[in-house]
């Protein structure tokens, strides 16, 4: 019965011990450009010491243009500037990954914040904003998250 117990206990902390290394994970770079934002996100900002939250969809450069999920934490205004919403900058990232927070592109969609317009009854401003307009997806498209760590841009005309 004690072996038993043991076994047990040795098997449960194993599992625990790898879910949790499976949540968050090792640090990554990539190249590429924005392919999707949510207005509501940069409208919410509040300038302080309150943490403000981004969540962007990022196409990596190469082979089949990989989408991926990425969330950005930072004090005060979004140093993010539309030029590079909009996809027009190519930038490097560099970020750690999140499972945590991985979801379908139709989970994405639907958990978008929806801000209404002021003085228009039932309106909102569109939760997802699109730089590729010709970007096609399936609704089950799983897009892998990232947290991001630093980003710059590899264009020199960006300000």
């Amino acid at each position: 019965m004690r072996c038993h117990r043991m076994t047990l206990k040795t098997i449960a902390a194993a599992l625990l011990c790898c879910v949790g290394a499976g949540s968050t994970g090792g640090k990554a770079s990539f190249k590429g450009r924005m392919a999707a934002y949510r207005p509501a996100d940069r409208l919410a900002q509040v300038v302080s010491f309150v943490a403000n939250r981004e969540v962007f969809l990022f196409r990596v450069n190469g082979g089949e243009g990989k989408i991926l999920k990425l969330v950005y934490v930072h004090q005060g205004y979004s140093d993010i500037k539309d030029d590079v919403l909009h996809g027009s900058i190519e930038i490097s990232v560099a970020a750690h990954r999140d499972r945590s927070c991985d979801q379908t592109l139709e989970s994405f969609e639907k958990d978008a914040p929806t801000v209404p317009i002021q003085g228009d009854s039932g309106a909102v401003i569109e939760p997802i904003v699109f730089a590729d307009k010709s970007l096609r997806l399936e609704k089950s498209y799983m897009l892998n998250c990232y947290v991001l760590d630093r980003w710059q841009p590899l264009a020199t005309e960006h300000r």
